[in-house]
């Protein structure tokens, strides 16, 4: 099956991640970015990226123009989006192409962009919080279900050393990693005054606590160093985000997943993930997270115990080769699904999920340069006024790419219509059958 990710690029990204294990299945899957390697390594250049996105409607069509022609270049059987800002532009197109599409989100809540997400239209949505899917479920009507995170076994590789020997060599009592948000770094100052001893690797972000300076190790982890790393620290310190609110993060699983021993917010969810007592590896305050550090670094051997039970747990359920390889079930948290993807096909047309792509249209409008945005627009919903079908390019494609969408719906006129041709009042119509050509007002 051919799949295309919308997406980032980035090492060990979710995306990265879901292709390689796509690939690594048989399937062929490829990523397309909105941002060139350029500008994906330049923080000015990707802030320019963002604020002009946002503030200019036509700036945002222009890079998902890019996206979407790039993306039906590669004539995928599926499509799935990771990307929180896609343009509702894009999905529908591709919907319109007879392309199945899938959303799979990530984040929790409080990092939904503008929230196109809720207005693009995806035959089927992925959330990992239950409150967010029973939201989007019974507000919005959305088609949407559950779906746990993974580790990349081939990625996040456990040592093949005994844990003690890695303990000794990396020497940290307790590890945090990833971005050092207030939140986070408020918590660990906390637990420095009550005398742990720490080791941060990660970005500082805003407000970094000048108490954390000299546990700052000035690195970002990630792939096979992280997984080594986090296998050496005696405890890795995972303090979720507050908007996570009946779910966890994906370190949580990468974290597991390294054979390490973990300590995390409590969440009701851990129930249905851990295959132990929730309550011996999590903690619901700060000063219960301090109490339990404690008691591990003294007894070394409760958590090689605990995490090899929890390491082999999670290699046989919440691998990405499980996620990708199973789909469907119960809607409970604990389940997790696979995008098994001829049956993810299978299973949306059971559903009844068709793409809404009438058998031809009456008529397609080429459109040529904003300036004929308006008057298309006026003539589209004209023609549609008289009881025609019609449709338009909405992402200032070139005009080739919209001929050939032209020629996908079936449309049996072709009008188009550039800034020339608004001046001058004339256009030109084509007989997309015979390829007879007028020109007339």
């Amino acid at each position: 099956m051919k799949i295309v990710i919308v997406g980032s690029k980035s090492f060990d990204s979710l995306e990265y991640n879901l292709n390689e294990t796509f690939n690594q299945q048989g399937h062929s899957c490829s990523i397309v970015d909105i941002y060139s390697s350029s500008v994906s390594t330049n923080k000015w250049l990707r802030t320019f990226d963002t604020l002009a996105r946002r503030y200019s409607e036509t700036y945002d069509r222009s890079v998902f123009n890019r996206v979407l022609d790039s993306v039906l270049r590669r004539d995928p059987d599926l499509v799935i989006g990771v990307y929180r800002f896609i343009h509702p532009e894009l999905v529908r197109i591709i919907k319109l192409n007879r392309i199945h599409i899938i959303h799979i989100n990530p984040d929790q809540l409080t990092t939904l962009e503008r929230l196109q997400l809720f207005v693009e239209p995806y035959d089927l949505y992925f959330t990992k919080d239950p409150y967010m899917m029973r939201f989007m479920r019974d507000n919005m009507k959305l088609n949407v279900r559950l779906y746990n995170e993974a580790f990349n076994t081939r990625i996040h590789k456990r040592p093949k050393r005994d844990k003690l020997t890695c303990e000794q060599e990396e020497n940290i009592d307790v590890l945090a990693f990833g971005n050092m948000y207030p939140y986070r770094t408020r918590m660990l100052a906390l637990m420095k005054k009550r005398g742990i001893h720490l080791s941060l690797f990660g970005n500082k972000g805003p407000y970094f606590s000048s108490d954390l300076d000299d546990c700052f190790q000035g690195k970002y982890i990630v792939g096979k160093e992280k997984a080594r790393i986090l296998y050496g620290a005696k405890i890795v310190f995972n303090n979720l985000h507050y908007a996570e609110i009946e779910s966890v993060n994906n370190k949580f699983f990468e974290i597991n997943g390294s054979g390490a021993f973990q300590l995390c917010d409590y969440r009701p969810i851990l129930k249905d993930l851990l295959p132990i007592d929730p309550e011996l590896v999590s903690f619901r305050t700060i000063d219960d997270a301090v109490e339990k550090i404690n008691y591990y670094l003294d007894h070394p051997q409760e958590r090689y115990d605990l995490s090899n039970l929890i390491y082999n747990h999670f290699v046989e359920h919440y691998s990405y080769d499980s996620l990708v390889e199973y789909f469907g079930g119960p809607e409970t948290a604990g389940f997790g699904f696979g995008l098994g993807l001829e049956r993810l096909l299978l299973v949306l047309d059971k559903q009844g999920i068709e793409l809404p792509v009438e058998e031809s249209l009456d008529v397609y409008i080429a459109v040529l340069g904003s300036g004929a945005n308006g008057k298309a627009l006026e003539l589209v919903q004209a023609i549609r006024y008289q009881g025609f079908k019609a449709e338009r390019d909405y992402l200032g494609r070139k005009i080739k790419a919209q001929f050939k969408s032209a020629d996908t719906f079936k449309a049996k006129t072709v009008i188009t219509l550039g800034e020339s041709e608004v001046e001058s009042g004339q256009v030109n119509v084509k007989n997309n059958a015979t390829r007879e050509e007028v020109t007339g007002p």
